[in-house]
């Protein structure tokens, strides 16, 4: 295609497991983060916000002194993720041995937010339950290279 040549990358994935820890040393066994206790259903309320409540936090609290907790590991699911890279490369002959490669690279080009995990640690009364964070926007660049 005349030195052209067009690449894409599309990356999908589930969310990532979240354990819901108590955020204090609960079992008192000097190793911290035990497992929260779960008092009720995780499940995200109907027309709460989801990112100031992504999953039920009424459903968990801290374990009581001297237990680990009753919840289990990777109870919940994080949010998922979707990602479309694109680059284009034309190389231009300017000698026998010399040859220029241009090349645009654009990452996240459909500039959809993917959301990181909530908070997950009950003592954090703040960001509990809250997504605080998200990938980076859509970035492009170019570049000139040169090889002989």
């Amino acid at each position: 295609m005349n030195g052209w040549q067009l690449n894409t990358i599309l990356s999908a994935a589930t969310g990532t497991p979240i354990t819901v820890v108590s955020g204090t040393d609960r079992s008192l066994s000097g190793v911290g983060n035990d497992y929260s206790d779960l008092i009720g259903s995780p499940a995200r309320l109907a027309g709460a916000n989801r990112l100031t409540q992504y999953f039920n936090t009424a459903a968990f609290q801290q374990a009581a002194i001297g237990t680990f907790g009753n919840s289990s590991r990777g109870i919940l699911r994080g949010p998922g993720t979707v990602g479309l890279d694109v680059s284009g490369f034309k190389v231009i002959p300017v000698t026998e041995r010399v040859k220029l490669q241009f090349r645009t690279e654009a990452f996240n080009v459909i500039n959809r937010a993917n959301l990181g995990n909530p908070g997950s640690s009950v003592a954090a009364t703040a960001s509990f339950g809250r997504i605080t964070s998200s990938s980076a926007p859509r970035v492009i660049q170019f570049a000139l290279r040169a090889t002989f």
